[in-house]
């Protein structure tokens, strides 16, 4: 073979390493995606962090924080996607009790020709100014519920996986539940019909992760994932299990025997109607046509009651008598 046939061979095989890379993680490139190094203060101990973002959540966010503050969250980034109703007023009302930092982060450009998801850009933002003083980061939004099935608050529970650098927790997505319009409960208490795991082969679309890391192991980008220093495009599951990030849909990887995590997709039907003409923060506000139809039509051929988030229920609504007024 000839020197010209063997550097364009090489050449081909770069161009298509480069565009699955693309492919994997919608950016350019996997060096255009690094971070620098996230220092690790001394004190940080054991705290958690979640980092979310939204757009006009009012009716929701209040549940949300009381949630996590109960879980032993200690500090909260929220990057506001340009809310025009009262989102960052309820948040800030929690700063009292809590480190909870608001960023403006509205959807201002269109995703054609931008290399980076407004997500991922934000979740970088929050990696390197506010990973230093925390164990565990982890990325969620505010229709998404984590807990631990033990009944242990998160921040207790996480220490058993402290030699871990990050960890993959799959969605457990809660459909509507019966509910056509919104219910007057909350929503860990409205939503108890689930699409079980093991999902059906025909539900594999709903088999998802979401991220909690060590900030001080991310060496990149990412929204629902991130690659670690050291061991690059790896996940971990809740039982140390190693896997690479292409291969995250293997259902053999789910494991919810000690951490789970809600996932109200859809909430009533009519929520779902209106969070779809909010768009996707996912696309850069971009909306994919019936997405979210798609997606309960898979949830819908296989569900059952799981009522395990139940046992916070009597100490959430504890703290949340004193939203009763805002909320009426």
């Amino acid at each position: 073979m000839s020197f010209w046939a063997l550097k364009n061979g090489a050449l081909r095989l770069r161009k298509s390493a480069a565009a699955g890379l693309a492919r994997l993680f919608g950016m350019k490139g996997a060096a255009a995606r690094s971070l620098p190094p996230i220092a690790r203060d001394a004190d940080r101990g054991n705290r958690i962090a979640v980092v979310a973002i939204m757009k006009n959540e009012q009716d929701y966010v209040a549940e949300w924080l009381e949630f996590y503050i109960l879980q032993g969250v200690s500090k909260f980034v929220i990057y506001d996607n340009g809310s025009t109703d009262r989102t960052v007023d309820v948040i800030r009302s929690c700063q009292r009790s809590v480190d909870c930092q608001v960023i403006p982060w509205s959807t201002f450009v269109s995703r054609k020709g931008v290399p980076f998801s407004l997500q991922a850009l934000a979740y970088a933002h929050a990696l390197v100014n506010f990973g230093h003083d925390v164990r565990w980061m982890a990325f969620l939004d505010v229709d998404e519920f984590l807990f631990a099935t033990s009944g242990e608050r998160l921040v207790d529970a996480m220490s058993e996986f402290s030699d871990l650098p990050s960890l993959s927790v799959p969605w457990t997505n809660f459909g509507p539940s019966g509910h056509a319009t919104k219910p007057r409960g909350l929503v860990i208490e409205s939503y108890t019909e689930c699409a079980p795991h093991p999902l059906r082969p025909s539900q594999r679309s709903l088999n998802r992760f979401k991220s909690i890391v060590d900030p001080s192991m991310v060496s990149g980008m990412g929204t629902h994932y991130f690659p670690l220093v050291q061991h690059g495009e790896i996940l971990f599951n809740e039982n140390g299990t190693m896997l690479p990030i292409a291969d995250a849909r293997n259902p053999d990887f789910v494991s919810t025997s000690k951490l789970q995590l809600n996932h109200y997709f859809t909430r009533s039907l009519e929520e779902m109607s209106s969070r779809a003409d909010k768009g996707r923060i996912s696309r850069n506000g971009d909306i994919v046509e019936n997405y979210m139809r798609r997606r309960l039509e898979a949830y819908e051929r296989h569900k059952l009651r799981d009522e395990k988030i139940l046992q916070f229920l009597p100490a959430l609504k504890a703290r949340m008598t004193a939203w009763e007024p805002q909320r009426a």
